[in-house]
């Protein structure tokens, strides 16, 4: 993918003489890294120490928050994904990336095993559901009318 920056020693075309610099001579490509699409993404697998499994698209994904490097939530289309845990950081940056395929929970017990890596110690998940809430009542979807 590429992005098209202003280049600052090109003109800017006079429609009065006729006058046009080419798209490429404004705005040269600037160069991107190389994305192995091989090494992108197409899922995130969510396994859980029992063994079960999640999996959810990227497609799927409307955002994600990390407020502090013990927790990131996914929210997706349909469900919201917490993940608990220490040092996710790297976690948020490959979901960035779209290389991170697979989030694995580890018991508590085992839960310090790992210096230097991401240890995920839960897992939890909720399906949106399509009802207003007791929280959406401070968010009335229709203006009040007031002096009713």
């Amino acid at each position: 993918m590429s992005t098209w920056i202003k280049n600052p020693e090109t003109p800017e075309p006079d429609c009065r003489t006729g006058d046009s610099a080419s798209l490429e001579s404004r705005y040269p490509e600037r160069q991107t890294p190389e994305v192995d699409a091989a090494a992108l993404a197409y899922f995130i697998d969510f396994v859980r120490c029992s063994g079960a499994r999640e999996a959810f698209a990227y497609s799927n994904l409307v955002w994600v928050v990390s407020d502090s490097p013990k927790q990131i939530v996914f929210h997706f289309a349909s469900h919201t994904v917490v993940v608990s845990g220490h040092r996710l950081q790297s976690i948020y940056e490959q979901v960035l990336a779209h290389t991170l395929a697979r989030i694995e929970e580890v018991d508590e017990r085992y839960s310090t095993t790992s210096e230097d890596g991401p240890v995920v110690i839960k897992i939890g998940f909720a399906r949106i559901e399509q009802t207003r809430t007791e929280s959406d009542r401070d968010f009335p979807m229709e203006p009040e009318t007031e002096g009713d």
